[in-house]
């Protein structure tokens, strides 16, 4: 898994004051940024970190959702401005709950990000988790097994934002392990393209939250 940086913050223009961001990470060539406030919107938090990373005002990213296969709004968004400086499309993607944003941004690789719910029981996890993952969360006490179900449902969602066009009807067939700090992809399902089993998954812990940044190989 890549090594984590850790980098000084950087005021980013017309964005959310700097008192707002939390930490700032690197893994590889993706870039994160971590914000706290009242109001956090997860379209802010990318418009702040991609005008930041490309060097142009916030207010001026433009990001549409919309899948480019199907045209429906799912997956990561698509930005439509700024270009990477080759003339290339930025891969970006941000999520948002109870006053905490995560968002991700990089020149090369698609990602996506997923929070997990505040409250997230054990009642979809017949449903969500595949055997694996639910003899790994019966094997753990009761306040690693909540981290643990928030680790993997985040990401198996962040995943699914990362790859865009590629529905899933049966999440448990995707079984994921904690692996270090992230996660790994231990079993694939038969919905996911091949290429999916070299993404890596980044586990974010902030303080009592928790998200999860999805980082495919290749475009």
């Amino acid at each position: 898994m890549t090594a984590l940086r850790r980098r000084p913050l950087r005021m980013s223009r017309g964005a959310v004051r700097d008192a707002d961001v939390v930490q700032e990470l690197e893994f590889g060539e993706v870039r994160v940024q971590l914000r706290a406030g009242a109001r956090q919107r997860a379209e802010d938090a990318l418009a702040a970190l991609l005008g930041d990373a490309a060097g142009v005002p916030a207010g001026d990213v433009e990001l549409e959702r919309r899948c480019r296969v199907c045209g429906a709004a799912h997956g990561h968004p698509l930005v439509e401005y700024p270009q990477t400086p080759s003339g290339g499309e930025w891969f970006a993607d941000a999520a948002a709950a109870a006053g905490f944003a995560v968002a991700a941004v990089s020149k090369r690789h698609p990602l996506g990000v997923a929070i997990p719910p505040a409250r997230l029981g054990d009642e979809a996890d017949d449903a969500a988790f595949h055997p694996l993952e639910r003899s790994a969360l019966a094997g753990v006490g009761d306040e690693d097994r909540a981290r643990l179900r928030a680790e993997l449902w985040a990401g198996k969602e962040a995943l699914m934002r990362a790859l865009g066009h590629n529905p899933v009807t049966d999440p448990g067939g995707i079984a994921l392990a904690r692996d270090g700090d992230g996660l790994r992809i231990e079993r694939l399902g038969d919905e996911l393209p091949p290429h999916a089993r070299d993404a890596a998954l980044h586990v974010i812990r902030a303080e009592e939250r928790t998200a999860v940044v999805a980082v495919l190989a290749r475009g």
